[in-house]
């Protein structure tokens, strides 16, 4: 069976938002630990990640996201793949880039984005806020995520207008 999975491609998700703080990680991280559950080998990423401030543990031992995804999918891969750009202010990740010098290259993203996906049957790409958020000056998650041409799980509260 795993010979004839590792001859497709992964399996490919990109989980989006509504907003900020809406669950996108705790969708992705239960999608991720039911596949594994199944047998799958799972790999997550969260491409940019803003408002983490340090790698120290927090609440729960996991400091971030992106450990939270790894946790979930049981990757042993390096923190700087599952996430190449790790941001301090809690902003949107184009502006926390610019305030903090940084320019996102999304190349570089692209290339992480294939080592998330080497040998891995399922792969989730979390993005970061509502699927509009920029990451560069011209490019957006909903950018990204059709560059990388992913279908989207979309995470929305419920509450009227959620959808308007």
């Amino acid at each position: 069976m795993t010979e004839f999975l590792n001859a497709y491609e992964p399996i490919r998700y990109g989980v989006t938002g509504t907003d900020t703080g809406i669950g996108k990680t705790v969708v992705a991280c239960a999608l991720a630990a039911r596949a594994r559950s199944l047998g799958y080998r799972v790999a997550a990423m969260k491409p940019v990640e803003s408002g983490v401030a340090t790698r120290s543990v927090s609440i729960g031992g996991l400091a971030s996201d992106t450990d939270r995804l790894a946790a979930a999918s049981g990757s042993a891969l390096p923190r700087a793949v599952m996430c190449p750009y790790v941001l301090e202010e809690p902003l949107a990740p184009m502006i926390a880039a610019l305030r903090a010098g940084v320019s996102i290259d999304l190349d570089a993203l692209d290339a992480a984005l294939a080592v998330v996906e080497a040998g891995a049957e399922m792969v989730l790409v979390e993005g970061a806020g509502g699927i509009l958020v920029p990451i560069t000056p011209d490019a957006s998650f909903l950018d990204l995520f059709a560059r990388w041409q992913l279908p989207l799980l979309l995470v929305a509260g419920n509450r009227l207008g959620v959808l308007n």
